[in-house]
């Protein structure tokens, strides 16, 4: 490995620092790693469900919006919306993007 290989290194591994782990793993592999990602997203959607005291009214926690809306970035909206058991329409995700 040369200096410039070491160089470039470092800045991709200081770049990859300021990401979230789920958009780490969907910059360095395609789709399939946005599909794991969203299969983690909805294994914390259950248990987010499953921890909460009632079953309506509940807020979903900005972290995992903030994660739903980037996987909707690289795939379909309404696939998203299915694996997580959202319904598109009635979710203001707008309201949550910044």
């Amino acid at each position: 490995m040369t200096v410039r290989d070491t160089n470039k290194v470092r800045r991709v591994e200081s770049a990859l620092s300021f990401l979230c782990p789920t958009e780490v793993m969907m910059l360095t592999t395609p789709n399939s790693s946005a599909d794991v990602a969203l299969q983690q997203l909805a294994e914390h959607f259950s248990q987010w469900r499953q921890s909460r005291r009632t079953p309506y009214g509940s807020r979903i926690p900005e972290a995992l919006w903030t994660e739903a809306i980037r996987l909707v970035q690289v795939l379909p909206l309404t696939r998203v919306a299915k694996t997580l058991h959202l319904k598109p329409g009635r979710h203001a995700a707008t309201d949550h993007v910044q």
